[in-house]
């Protein structure tokens, strides 16, 4: 109960900073004690947040069309064209940030961009390497 209970904390207050990032006034922690419980709790002032966002999009008519044209062109390609032309574009962003929740403050801030689905394969080592980036970072 009392991982459930830090997780939710540090969740919370890292929505509450991602919700107030964008305004030019400066964040006021107002979960103060519970903040300094966690750093007194896990010995350190730094938090690190990740996030994984899958989008899925279709493709456009007149992009489509271009398809199918290149494919009556080339005869060939069409089996490929019409492939191209039916299957969603996929992307996936990964955000990572590292906070220093004493002074409320962005200590690292890191994205990477895949064109595509990410594997869970690829999720792992994309994000091993950023934890590693964080532990490296001096």
């Amino acid at each position: 109960a009392q991982v459930f209970n830090d997780v939710s904390t540090m969740l919370q207050w890292f929505s509450d900073y991602l919700k107030g990032a964008d305004d030019k006034l400066p964040l006021v922690n107002l979960r103060l004690q519970e903040t300094n419980d966690l750093i007194a709790r896990f010995g350190t002032k730094y938090f690190a947040y990740n996030a994984v966002i899958q989008v899925s999009s279709k493709m456009s008519r007149n992009l489509k069309l271009a398809y199918i044209m290149m494919g009556c062109a080339v005869i060939p390609l069409m089996p490929y064209m019409i492939y191209k032309a039916s299957k969603p574009n996929h992307q996936t962003l990964f955000a990572t940030f590292v906070f220093d929740m004493e002074t409320s403050q962005i200590v690292m801030e890191d994205y990477h961009e895949l064109k595509g689905k990410a594997s869970k394969s690829a999720t792992r080592s994309i994000i091993y390497d950023k934890i590693l980036q964080i532990k490296h970072k001096p």
